[in-house]
């Protein structure tokens, strides 16, 4: 069934009631249902989904060329390698026997793997300075070395015929650099330090390599590991992979590695641990002398003084027991005598300041708990009461009242009589407790200084031993922990996993280049895919209808069957419940004072809008109103052909004035809907249409339908359109979904608006409940069941 034709439409029993007035002032409709937030994402995913088969060839041949690459890539293998790394932790007491402290901070492993110091000793253990042109020539450089400074650059070697010499060229220009027997050194020259194994040079054997200098053969290595080695924090394993061309290769250049770092790190962790040994046996010789040292002058001291007689001073010198409370009293009332002034100062500059006494009293620090100061803190207490009290009876009086007046009273009194009372009486009893101490101290200062001068020295002398045994006893125990250290010495590495040749890494490398391949073939698929959406002008997206025409969609027509593919009933189903949706739009969008009269047109020919025009009419008949559907396209109109109905006589006769208006109203099939053809197809029909007859002739039939659909020609046509929609006032816009240009439709509803009517909305034709329009579709699912059967009663 060609899609400018309608389908059958289910029959129903119309309603009851004649005709449901309907507007002429068109309500507006908000602009577009959809949910804008997913629209962008949407039209990507119908982009990808439309243009799927231009993806999967991409795919396709991306999958045949990255097979093609792995025939010309030279295969890359990887060694891989695990190692075990020591790591403190601090928030742990050490347990166990003594050990020596880790040799570095945990984050500093991987530079001290990757450093020049080490991989230049690598370079030179395994003659990486050399490349041979061919791999298998590898054995041959095993024991090649350089000088600092080499003279790098591509050289050939040639054995002669009977394997007896060499010649040693360079590979530019083929100048003999250096000539000798097998066996000897080769290319001291240019700086190499090259002794093969004579085995090796074998008769006629050509070899090419290139020399770089040990630094760049070193930095080539580094850029080998990949990916770089990482030590998690606070983790302990550390692990390893070097590429390589050969995987034996590999493998024992990546364990030559290892075995290098961990000698390096042993060997730094020994140093360390036998320096520190050394240090701590010269602090400990230096200490043992000095005790010495302390213990002979104490001796001495006591010998030459132990005859003399005692001083005739009240306490007896030399003896600690005495000397040491009288020491310790005098300072304490020197401390306590200080604090006693500097409260005594600070009350008396607080009594000092007048009518702010009181609160300059309050804030002088720990002043309640001076001895003494009992009715001061009793006079301080009773001032927070009444103030707290003041507080409560201000919430509930005025500052007039009774009680608030008598409390201010009392507040008054504590603050300028009572707190200053009790401030005086402690500053006195304060002045008399420091004079006392002052003569107390006086005293005992004077008991001091007659203590005798070598009681004083007797005592520097046991605090110097004192000091110098600590001392002897710390660096002591500290040398016979490092000894022990520096015995248990070991390293903080350990291998756990060492490299083994990578055999399967050919077919691993082929995979990841057929992989990649994919990869950007899908992704140079998907972004064509949206490009080509966005280069494209047809209407494909529900957001197109809201972003470039600014119009409301009213209801979506699904796809329909075409011969020779027979529709399927829910597909039917589907299609006249969105021909129900629409009219029920265009229903509910009226208020109830006039008939219906709404145009439908198109941007351009092949839409689908007398289809839509057909089945609209269809819907609104059987939903019991009577219906008007007029053919207004005098160009091509065939819908007197659907309903199988003369094409003549129609509007063109009508508005020509050549029939009545009841001879061109033809009824249909259904009862309430009634067709008027097109007519004759005359030059002259365009004036016809847009002339004053038009408008006229559809005031005359408002009074006998409720609802006039009127299928006029497309917009791309000529004026037909405009007069139509001009004269009905109201015009439906049909979009075909992958027909319609968007640019067509947006230019002709530009000139659409500069006339005197309203465009009701959009209806998508042709599209598939899927995406966005799944909103505007039918839930086929949902079907009606099947009438139940009466059980019969006895």
């Amino acid at each position: 069934m060609s899609a400018e034709y309608p389908v059958v439409t289910s029959s129903h029993t119309p309603l009851t009631g004649a005709h449901a007035p309907r507007p002429a002032a068109w309500a507006p409709e908000p602009p577009d249902e959809t949910p804008e937030a997913g629209a962008p994402i949407a039209r990507i995913v119908g982009a990808i989904m439309r243009y799927k088969w231009l993806t999967i060839a991409l795919v396709i041949v991306g999958g045949v060329l990255g097979g093609i690459a792995t025939r010309f890539v030279t295969p890359t293998f990887e060694a891989r390698a695990k190692l075990w790394v020591l790591s403190n932790n601090p928030t742990k007491a050490p347990v166990g026997p003594i050990r020596a402290e880790e040799l570095l901070p945990q984050n500093s492993w991987v530079e001290l793997f990757q450093s020049f110091a080490i991989t230049d000793s690598v370079v030179a253990k395994r003659g990486l300075a050399a490349t041979p042109a061919d791999p298998k020539d590898r054995p041959l450089f095993l024991r090649f070395a350089t000088a600092e400074r080499p003279i790098v650059g591509d050289y050939r070697i040639e054995v002669d015929a009977k394997g007896q010499h060499y010649k040693l060229k360079r590979e530019k220009d083929g100048v003999v650099v250096d000539t000798g027997s097998v066996g000897d050194s080769i290319g001291r020259p240019v700086g190499f330090r090259w002794t093969p194994q004579p085995e090796l040079l074998t008769p006629r054997r050509i070899s090419v390599f290139n020399v770089m200098t040990p630094r760049d053969a070193s930095i080539a290595l580094l850029l080998k590991l990949n990916p770089p080695p990482m030590l998690q924090p606070n983790g302990n394993f550390m692990s390893i992979t070097l590429a390589g061309n050969d995987p034996v290769e590999a493998a024992s250049t990546l364990n030559t590695w290892i075995d290098e770092f961990v000698s390096t790190a042993t060997m730094l962790k020994r140093k360390n641990v036998s320096a520190f040994s050394r240090q701590l046996e010269d602090q400990l010789q230096f200490s043992g002398d000095e005790l010495r040292k302390s213990e002979a002058a104490l001796e001495t001291f006591r010998t030459r003084t132990i005859t003399m007689p005692n001083e005739n001073l009240a306490l007896t010198p030399g003896t600690q027991e005495t000397r040491s409370p009288v020491i310790q009293a005098f300072f304490v009332k020197r401390e306590e005598f200080d604090a006693l002034r500097r409260n005594r100062e600070a009350l008396a500059k607080a009594i000092a300041s007048g009518p702010g006494a009181a609160d300059a009293i309050a804030s002088i620090p720990n002043i309640t708990a001076l001895p003494g100061a009992k009715s001061l803190e009793q006079a301080m207490n009773d001032l927070l009461v009444q103030q707290a009290d003041l507080r409560t009876k201000q919430a509930m009086y005025t500052d007039e009242h009774a009680q608030v007046k008598a409390v201010q009273k009392k507040i008054a009194d504590l603050r300028n009589d009572a707190i200053p009372r009790a401030a005086r009486a402690l500053l006195a009893q304060l002045q008399a407790r420091e004079n006392d101490l002052n003569e107390q101290i006086t005293a005992s200062g004077t008991d001091l200084r007659g203590i005798p001068a070598r009681t004083i020295e007797e005592e520097r002398l046991n605090r110097n031993k004192a000091l110098a045994e600590q001392m002897y006893a710390n660096l002591r125990a500290r040398y016979a922990q490092a000894k022990l250290e520096e015995d248990s010495a070991m390293p903080d590495i350990t291998v756990l996993d060492k490299a083994s040749p990578a055999l399967g890494a050919e077919d691993f490398q082929n995979l990841k280049i057929v992989g990649t391949a994919i990869l950007l073939a899908l992704g140079l698929g998907l972004g064509l895919s949206v490009l080509l959406d966005r280069i494209d002008h047809k209407f494909r997206h529900l957001t197109q209808v809201s972003s470039d025409l600014g119009l409301a969609v009213l209801g979506t027509v699904p796809k329909i069957a075409q011969p020779p593919r027979r529709a399927k009933p829910e597909d039917a189903a589907e299609v006249i419940e969105s021909f129900r949706g629409i009219r029920l739009r265009l229903q509910y969008a009226y208020s109830t004072s006039q008939p219906l009269i709404c145009g439908v047109t198109s941007p351009e020919q092949g839409d689908g809008k007398s289809l839509v025009a057909s089945n609209l009419a269809l819907a609104f008949a059987e939903a019991g109103y009577r219906t008007l559907l007029i053919d207004a396209d005098t160009r091509r109109g065939a819908l007197h052909e659907v309903f199988s109905l003369q094409r003549r006589p129609g509007l063109i006769e009508v508005l020509s004035g050549e029939v009545t208006r009841a001879e061109v109203l033809h009824p249909t099939s259904q009862e309430r809907l009634t067709l008027m053809p097109c007519g004759g197809r005359r030059t002259t029909n365009p004036e016809l249409v847009a002339s004053a007859a038009l408008p006229r002739l559809l005031q005359e039939l408002v009074q006998e339908f409720s609802v006039v659909i009127v299928d006029g020609p497309p917009l791309s046509a000529g004026i037909d359109a405009f007069a139509i929609g001009a004269a009905c006032e109201n015009t439906l816009m049909i979009l075909r979904h992958g027909k319609t240009d968007m640019r067509m439709a947006k230019a002709k509803l530009n000139l659409l608006r500069r006339l005197p009517l309203r465009t009701v909305g959009v209806v998508l034709n042709d599209v598939k409940s899927m995406g966005d329009y799944k909103y505007y579709g039918y839930d086929a699912t949902y079907r009606a069941l099947p009438e139940e059967r009466a059980v019969a009663t006895v």
